[in-house]
């Protein structure tokens, strides 16, 4: 399901979208515009919901990939060509991601990691806020209640999601993101812009209601891709955890989206997959099986047995009788789900992105109307 928010004077109505059905539930509140942004956040539960709508964005997912090695101390590898990682003797980190037309540099204060079990929570977080910012159609502040925090990032207590959320927000706090653009001029590459920002600037949190201020123009034109995220993925461990948001993440992509409407599935190899999810190369260590091969194998096996019903199937091909963690990289799982979900998923974001330019333009065009009127009774006064 998805939500949006349309908020008037004295009401808020809450728009519930089934992405599997397409039929949508709407729901009004008449309460104060605190209460009513509660009350919306709690009408969540209206009916089951199986997956989240999910905004995701090469740089989040440098964000989370560097997260991940972060807490074994370990240098996030770079891509030719596309990623390099500095960490500096003062603790920031700086990871330069080049597309053909744009230099980002992602900017880390001084970040601090959480051990295995925190930092894999600091990464649900961050999904968890992209997945409200898209929801509340990335207004200034994305508002939640501890309460659904609490059960999306899978905490025991009100008091530890409390904790843990003011610290996920600090460290979120200390990240922003510069991005030089480039343009061709006589046929040569320049300089054609620079910005830079800060993505979260603060908040408040409470046992009740929560606010995070977002710089809300720069997340929404970093959030321009969509997939989704089921729900049972928030109780798997570390390594499962990261595994599927990878997998929903690379199942987003147009060539993946088009082998899985011509075959049903796609493959990813063990090599992109250990990468993502901080495995050792086999040249970094001698433990082999416990570093590379048994997480991968127990990750699959937990998805396998965490999935709902058959959404999504995760299958091992390799060579059985590998000698040793080069050889067991060889192989790839192969993947099957059900990609009408994605696209529904992205069909609506953009039908809804579209919907709310459409709105804008007739609010500046009644503007524009009352302007034009108010000179005309003005020189008719005249």
């Amino acid at each position: 399901m998805e939500k949006s928010i349309i908020q008037d004077t004295e009401r808020f109505i809450i728009q519930i979208e089934d992405i599997h059905t397409g039929t949508t539930t709407t729901a009004t509140t008449t309460t104060s515009v605190a209460e009513g942004v509660l009350e919306m956040l709690k009408a969540n539960d209206l009916r089951p919901k199986e997956y989240n709508v999910f905004p995701t964005h090469p740089l989040f997912n440098t964000i989370k990939r560097d997260s991940i090695y972060s807490c074994t101390n370990r240098k996030t590898p770079d891509l030719k060509g596309k990623l390099k990682t500095e960490q500096y003797l003062n603790g920031v980190r700086e990871i330069v991601y080049k597309s053909p037309t744009h230099r980002f540099t992602i900017t880390i204060d001084n970040f601090k990691p959480f051990g295995k079990k925190g930092n894999v929570n600091f990464r649900k977080t961050l999904n968890y806020l992209l997945i409200k910012a898209n929801e509340q159609n990335y207004s200034n502040s994305i508002y939640f209640a501890l309460e659904d925090y609490q059960q999306n990032i899978n905490y025991k207590d009100s008091g530890t999601a409390y904790k843990a959320l003011k610290k996920y927000r600090d460290e979120l706090m200390k990240i922003s993101i510069s991005n030089t653009s480039y343009a061709y001029s006589q046929k040569k590459i320049k300089e054609d812009a620079s910005s830079k920002f800060s993505i979260f600037m603060g908040g408040r949190i409470s046992f009740n209601m929560c606010v995070i201020v977002v710089n809300s123009e720069f997340l929404k034109t970093l959030c321009m891709y969509y997939t989704v995220l089921p729900i049972w993925a928030n109780k798997l461990s570390v390594k499962a955890y990261d595994t599927v948001d990878y997998i929903y993440t690379q199942a987003r992509q147009e060539d993946n989206q088009k082998k899985m409407s011509e075959s049903g599935s796609f493959n990813i190899s063990f090599k992109a997959l250990n990468a993502y999810i901080g495995g050792y190369n086999p040249e970094e260590t001698t433990k082999h099986s416990e570093k590379i091969i048994n997480p991968i194998l127990e990750s699959i096996e937990e998805i396998e047995n965490a999935r709902s019903q058959d959404e999504i199937m995760v299958t091992a091909h390799y060579d059985y009788n590998y000698k040793n963690g080069y050889d067991f990289l060889e192989g790839y799982i192969e993947i099957k789900l059900d990609h009408k979900i994605i696209e529904h998923a992205k069909q609506s974001c953009s039908d809804r992105q579209k919907t709310k330019i459409k709105n804008e333009e007739i609010k500046k065009l009644r503007k524009a109307n009352k302007n034009l009127k108010d000179e005309a009774k003005k020189a008719k006064a005249d």
